[in-house]
């Protein structure tokens, strides 16, 4: 009878374990699942205000945004992270450098426009390589790093001045999937305002970095944004219902699974193919 007893309550122990590494790990276990790993989802909220909208996990809020549409700021309730869409021309006075103060050249007032936002000096820059229409800046400031992605453009009538499109992903400089999630949420935002050339391969990186639209050929600078955050690791997939989540692009993809190669949840108690991109 003991020796039983013993018996069932391993077997007892042995299932609960299982179940729990199931649950809470999304582990890939063969015999349980057909050997599918359960991404860890976030779905995703639309917040948005002046005409500007954007995509964010839980917890964050717009943080702010002017009456015309051309600066959008969104953060988590913590303010560890934060993503940010602006449109600013500068006027040639202000770029050639006016009443006696230095000039300001395009990456200098990027680099001002970091120093707002994260109200702390810059400690370190370095440019990447230009990625499609924009110039990458990757920096640390304070507690955060991250990079802007930035679009320069020529204002007719003032061709001593310039004009530059943002987009800024800012996190704990220690966690780069809190860079990679602000950098989703920067690449969501969409304002009023006219979208940029575009130069984009959706093939790298299984389509998490780009939207369901695009996918199909029509694609927009968020798409690029997005497809440059997913090498940060961080992407979006949707559900059949058009629910949209943020996924880890590498731990969760499942390279086999009852539908093929891709990212599975648990959604709405059951299993579920997600499909790339935003919806």
């Amino acid at each position: 009878m003991t020796r039983r007893w013993i018996w069932a309550v391993a077997a007892a122990v042995a299932v609960i374990v299982v179940a729990a590494v199931w649950y809470f790990a999304g582990f890939d276990i063969p015999f349980i699942g057909g050997g599918v790993k359960l991404a860890h989802i976030r779905p995703l909220k639309q917040i948005g205000e002046s005409g500007c909208q954007t995509l964010a996990p839980d917890g964050w809020n717009v943080a702010q945004a002017n009456a015309n549409g051309t600066v959008f700021d969104a953060a988590s309730s913590d303010r560890g992270m934060i993503a940010g869409y602006a449109i600013v021309k500068v006027s040639g006075a202000i770029a050639r450098g006016a009443k006696g103060q230095p000039p300001t050249p395009p990456d200098a007032f990027v680099k001002q426009m970091a120093v707002v936002m994260t109200r702390a000096p810059i400690e370190s820059t370095s440019d990447s390589p230009k990625f499609g229409t924009y110039q990458v800046l990757t920096l640390t400031s304070g507690a955060y790093g991250g990079y802007i992605l930035y679009h320069v453009f020529s204002l007719p009538g003032d061709p001593a001045g310039y004009g530059v499109v943002m987009r800024t992903a800012l996190g704990s400089k220690e966690d780069k999937n809190a860079i990679g999630t602000a950098g989703a949420v920067a690449a969501a935002i969409r304002c009023p305002i006219p979208a940029m050339p575009v130069d984009l391969d959706t093939s790298a990186n299984h389509g998490t970095g780009t939207s369901a639209i695009c996918r199909n050929g029509n694609c927009d600078d968020a798409d690029l944004a997005g497809a440059y955050s997913a090498q940060f690791g961080t992407g979006w997939v949707h559900d059949s219902a058009g629910r949209n989540y943020i996924v880890n692009v590498t731990d969760d993809y499942s390279d086999v699974g009852p539908d093929g190669p891709g990212y599975y949840a648990d959604v709405d108690g059951t299993r579920q193919y997600l499909d790339p991109g935003l919806q």
